[in-house]
């Protein structure tokens, strides 16, 4: 397995659905499916990177609608995945923070997630997850959207994979003005010396993913900030996981205003810095 595929952890498919009904529209952008919504905005936009349940589920386009309203700027979100996705509802699902749970209860929690990864997905997805693969169609919809659609500065906001596509194209001065990334994977840090513009990074409480190689991200991210790139994290407690900023169980009310708040930081990033 390279470095550039995703590795799952048990919290990758953790929380739930958000209530409500999209209201923008489905268009084609750089050769992919993509969902709209409209702004006022003609000279900025956002693309939202989707986790990797894609547009399989209606949580991106909710929160694509929400970060639009708020901030005036359309939100593209191109369908990467290309019309397959996992089933989230065959999949076990972890909702809180494990680490201090008894070593039985966290084995078996985990060795279910995994079972039922294989079972319902199966490995061989996680080849269409390849961030590798995945970032010349995030470069091929960044140049439409300024080349063909003329905005002139382009923000960045993803969750779990789609966060760790945004930080892949950090290499690029050019790609993207401001980014935001809720919980990405861990084989994305290497990226953070190539930042150059205005980030935000957003994590839970415990993240399977980020949590082995949190202290060495955020020296890297010191290291920017010290250099005059605007830089903050956003911590949050409060019982979150992995995925709470794209899918949280809003029934847990810790949960739930964590992931209100997280949206309150992203717009507000945005709207200080795009």
């Amino acid at each position: 397995m390279s470095d550039s595929t995703p590795k799952m952890c048990e919290n990758c498919t953790t929380g739930g659905i958000l209530a409500g009904e999209p209201k923008g529209t489905m268009i084609e952008l750089g050769g992919l499916d993509c969902y709209l919504a409209e702004g006022k905005s003609t000279e900025k936009a956002i693309v939202l990177g989707t986790d990797f349940f894609g547009l399989g589920i209606p949580n991106p386009k909710l929160l694509a609608d929400h970060i639009s309203s708020t901030t005036g700027f359309p939100v593209y979100v191109p369908d990467f995945l290309e019309g397959v996705y996992p089933p989230q509802d065959r999949l076990a699902m972890i909702e809180e923070p494990i680490a201090d749970k008894w070593l039985f209860t966290k084995v078996y929690l985990k060795a279910k997630f995994i079972a039922s990864f294989l079972f319902s997905v199966g490995p061989g997805f996680l080849k269409r997850l390849d961030f590798d693969a995945a970032l010349p169609k995030a470069e091929k919809v960044i140049d439409e959207l300024r080349a063909v659609k003329g905005y002139q500065r382009v923000g960045w906001v993803g969750y779990c994979w789609g966060a760790t596509v945004g930080t892949y194209l950090m290499p690029s001065p050019d790609a993207i003005d401001v980014y935001v990334s809720a919980h990405p994977a861990a084989n994305s840090i290497e990226k953070f010396k190539a930042l150059t513009k205005p980030f935000a990074l957003i994590l839970p409480q415990e993240d399977g993913q980020f949590d082995g190689v949190k202290d060495k991200a955020l020296k890297m991210l010191a290291e920017r900030k010290a250099e005059g790139i605007p830089f903050e994290l956003y911590q949050h407690g409060s019982d979150t996981v992995h995925g709470f900023a794209a899918r949280p169980n809003v029934k847990l009310p810790g949960v739930k205003e964590a992931f209100d708040l997280s949206l309150k930081q992203t717009t507000d990033w945005f709207e200080k810095y795009l």
